[in-house]
């Protein structure tokens, strides 16, 4: 770490960028040129502006996702803690946690947050990710230019709430209505969760915040929507993987028996 970028708290539980230094920053050499490959990066670090970096957990044993969700819950709605881990799959004892906007991830930074009596490192996401650019990189730009090509995939999902009233085939109407006219069609797949009235669905084309900005007051009808949870993420790939399996089952039962294997004998 260089120390006239970077400056530890009296108690070295924090690290921060130092006010007024000149923090070099990382630029692409050869970007994404292309507005979906643009809008990639951009989120990317939209995203890391709103999580942070956590270290001081014991490696063994690892602390379970939901106390550490817990831990951090007080500061606001936790979307997903990603757990660092080496090429060997060992946990580092660090954690990136995502909320659901800079705020509440500055917030959580500038407390004392301790996890069994340990008291944790903490660093808004996006001035880890520079700082060890520099230490990596040693101030080489590098490449991005991937994310132009078009099979470059990225999940995104939103979860909607309000839907109480709407049954699949309203909601597919209202989603059908709202794609057409867009620039993109962004709506794609979506799933009920467990919570009445509640859903995520699967982006088909942009970024979250691309459809946000497409929205009043993330408004669509009824619905209200709003980033989605791992949790949320969860529910909506067990259903798909419920329907699959139904479907699956069904032709298995309804499939016709080739000459005389499985039909009756005479």
């Amino acid at each position: 770490m260089s120390p006239e970028r970077f400056e530890t708290s009296d108690d070295e539980s924090k690290v921060r960028a130092v006010p007024g230094s000149e923090v070099q920053e990382i630029k692409p050499s050869s970007g994404p040129t292309t507005e979906k490959g643009k809008a990639i990066v951009d989120y990317m670090q939209t995203v890391n502006k709103r999580s942070i970096y956590a270290k001081g957990f014991a490696t063994t044993p690892e602390p379970d996702r939901k106390d550490v969700a817990k831990l951090f819950e007080p500061f606001g709605r936790v979307l997903k803690t990603k757990f660092r881990r080496d090429d060997e799959k060992n946990f580092k004892g660090s954690i990136f946690v995502e909320f659901e906007n800079p705020e509440v991830a500055a917030a959580a930074v500038a407390s004392n947050v301790t996890f069994k009596d340990e008291p944790l490192t903490l660093m808004i996401k996006d001035e880890y990710v520079t700082m060890k650019s520099i230490e990596k990189f040693n101030g080489e730009e590098f490449s991005q230019s991937n994310l132009d090509d078009d099979n470059t995939k990225r999940l995104y999902f939103v979860e909607y709430t309000g839907a109480e009233e709407l049954d699949f085939s309203k909601l597919r109407e209202l989603f059908t209505e709202y794609n057409k006219g867009k620039d993109k069609e962004y709506l794609g797949r979506f799933e009920k969760a467990r919570e009445a009235g509640c859903g995520v669905v699967q982006l088909r084309d942009g970024t979250p915040d691309q459809f946000f900005a497409t929205l009043e007051d993330n408004k669509l009808g009824p619905l209200t929507f709003r980033l989605a949870s791992v949790d949320g993420i969860e529910q909506f790939r067990a259903q798909i993987r419920k329907r699959r399996s139904h479907s699956q089952n069904g032709r298995r039962f309804n499939k016709k028996p080739r000459g005389n294997r499985g039909g009756p004998k005479n």
